[in-house]
């Protein structure tokens, strides 16, 4: 928030000019004669870092008036996804959605530090302008009851990355799923299991 003030007994309107990425805020701010008001300026990063950036209003009769902005932007927390239950020897999966802030079209490579237990689909995903996508988490797991756990991230150089925090725990397999081994007379057919 920027406080100003109109000193004049007109009425005034300020042109801003905003300098620096994640800036946003109204182009035009209108004040009343002899009045005090507050200019909301919202910074908004997509890439964590620091940089220097500005805001400026001007207006022909008061001038204009200017602010140097250090703009310091820190990495977004994993989020967490709702643990996952699966007996041995199956999978789990869970959806999650990620949104795209942009008027362009991106593609997000993805990451999984755990492999053994977590995988997602699709590998790169196609996130529409300003829209949304839907990526499946599965987990298979390889213990029993230890909670596992897992960093999955979608990323692209221009828009940084999404982390989730994923996490499952193995159970005793029930009845298992039929296995079905087809094999012509006469021959001989493996088939793991």
């Amino acid at each position: 928030e920027i406080s100003l003030a109109n000193p004049l007994n007109e009425r005034v309107e300020f042109e801003i000019e905003l300098v620096g990425a994640g800036l946003l805020g109204a182009e035009t701010f209108t004040m009343e004669p002899m009045a005090s008001d507050t200019y909301e300026l919202l910074y908004s990063p997509l890439l964590p870092g620091t940089q220097t950036g500005s805001v400026s209003f001007t207006n022909d009769k008061l001038g204009e008036f200017w602010y140097e902005l250090k703009l310091s932007a820190e990495p977004a927390p994993p989020t967490e996804l709702p643990s996952m239950v699966a007996e041995v020897g199956r999978s789990v999966t869970q959806m999650v959605t990620l949104e795209n802030p942009t008027g362009m079209a991106v593609q997000l490579t993805s990451n999984v530090d755990n492999r053994r237990n977590f995988s997602v689909s699709p590998g790169p995903l196609q996130l529409p302008p300003y829209g949304k996508a839907e990526a499946m988490v599965e987990y298979t797991p390889s213990a029993l009851a230890q909670p596992q756990k897992g960093l999955l991230s979608y990323s692209h150089p221009k828009l940084g990355e999404w982390l989730y925090e994923v996490m499952g725990t193995g159970e005793l397999p029930t009845t298992m799923d039929t296995v079905e081994v087809p094999v012509p007379i006469n021959q001989t057919q493996s088939q793991s299991f």
